[in-house]
């Protein structure tokens, strides 16, 4: 019943850490976080491929996140990234992406370079044998250098 609620009908007002791992992930689409609000961590844990089936059907860039400072996605959670939408002023403080099976990134191996974006970032964490593997799919830049190092 919970899953049938409509997306972003679930006020959450100011969130400073938002943890959701399991099946609980499936609710991120529901939640409408303040106007302005700055995470500054947002943890997403899935370990099995039944913990985001329906986010996966959204389309990319779909759900709303606004600003933040360090999200970090694990597992199955990691094949969310896509759906994310980051408010185009943010800067991330650390992007964590951990991937240790070909599953946790299927699908966004086949798109195109630079397609998924990140915006700034000073620090990315790939973690894990299969992380590494979407590099070249973010489109991000460093903070340090100025550079575009999504790809590269």
């Amino acid at each position: 019943e919970f899953l049938k609620t409509e997306n972003n009908s679930i006020w959450m007002g100011k969130v400073k850490v938002l943890k959701l791992g399991s099946y609980a992930v499936q609710i991120l689409p529901k939640l409408k976080l303040r106007d302005g609000n700055e995470l500054e961590e947002l943890v997403l844990g899935g370990w099995l491929p039944e913990h985001i089936p329906k986010i996966l059907g959204m389309k990319n860039n779909n759900i709303w996140v606004g600003k933040m400072k360090k999200p970090k996605l694990t597992g199955y959670a990691t094949k969310i990234l896509p759906k994310l939408r980051f408010h185009r002023e943010n800067e991330l403080e650390e992007l964590s992406l951990t991937a240790y099976c070909s599953e946790h990134i299927a699908g966004m191996l086949e798109m195109e370079n630079k397609n998924i974006r990140i915006g700034k970032v000073r620090k990315i964490s790939l973690k894990g044998c299969y992380a590494e593997k979407i590099r070249s799919k973010l489109d991000f830049t460093l903070m340090d250098s100025r550079e575009e190092n999504g790809g590269a």
